[in-house]
């Protein structure tokens, strides 16, 4: 906890030293942005997954909260889905869309990389 204090102290010195002083920050209207975008990236792809995979796809409500806790890696998810259902099908489909997850992440960091790179 001490180190996220410290990190957290250390990039809003920072982010006020690249931005000069004379700027003068709004720090409450810049959080509520962030969250506002943190709830649309949140939601917005869990609210089209269902959509696509549950309506049009017709998987099960169970194939579906694995499937959602892989694309998110949320383990904790995984754990509920599993808690509630009486069969294996969220693990199943947790660990089929986990590794697929992971290796994107890697691709699109590197991507990213590369793109930032040329700039």
């Amino acid at each position: 906890m001490t180190f996220v204090l410290i990190t957290a102290g250390a990039a809003a010195e920072a982010v006020t030293a690249f931005l000069g002083e004379t700027t003068e920050l709004d720090w409450k209207e810049l959080d509520k942005v962030l969250i506002s975008h943190r709830i649309v990236v949140t939601t917005v792809p869990l609210l089209l997954t269902e959509c696509v995979a549950g309506k049009m796809l017709h998987l099960d409500y169970f194939t579906l909260t694995g499937l959602l806790s892989g694309s998110m890696t949320d383990p904790p998810a995984l754990a509920y889905s599993n808690s509630i259902a009486g069969n294996d099908a969220p693990a199943v489909a947790y660990s089929t869309v986990y590794p697929l997850t992971m290796f994107l992440w890697v691709i699109s960091a590197q991507i990213l990389i590369l793109i930032l790179m040329f700039l």
